[in-house]
């Protein structure tokens, strides 16, 4: 379980992509952004893996949202997030950015096992 996301294309500024992958995934015209974050994530495997994700919210958008093949959407209470059914990073940034603060953080994986991470926030 996790948010709509995903990458960006050649030529393509950060934000339209998020517009862009909104829509792709769940049907949902978004028009403000309002960006809470960047968190890198390294993984150690048999490869070295990056993930640089930029964190965004909005409060700002039209239509329902519905089930594609990408994506089935559920809402929960803010203060009953499913972290157990999360990725396990999740439950150190989310709520800060749920409760309005913006995060930087770097959180590093080995076989997608969390070995370390830190944040800054406001």
């Amino acid at each position: 379980m996790n948010g709509v996301g995903g990458k960006v294309e050649f030529n393509e500024r950060i934000e339209d992509a998020a517009r862009r992958e909104v829509f792709e995934e769940v049907k949902v015209r978004v028009d403000s952004l309002e960006k809470r974050g960047v968190i890198l994530f390294t993984n150690k495997s048999e490869n070295l893996e990056f993930l640089l994700v930029h964190v965004f919210v909005s409060k700002d958008f039209d239509g329902e949202p519905e089930e594609t093949d990408e994506a089935k959407p559920v809402w929960y209470n803010i203060n009953k997030m499913p972290f157990d059914k999360m990725w396990v990073d999740d439950k150190y940034w989310l709520p800060l950015v749920i409760n309005g603060e913006f995060v930087y953080g770097e959180f590093y994986f080995e076989n997608w096992e969390l070995k370390d991470y830190f944040l800054i926030h406001d």
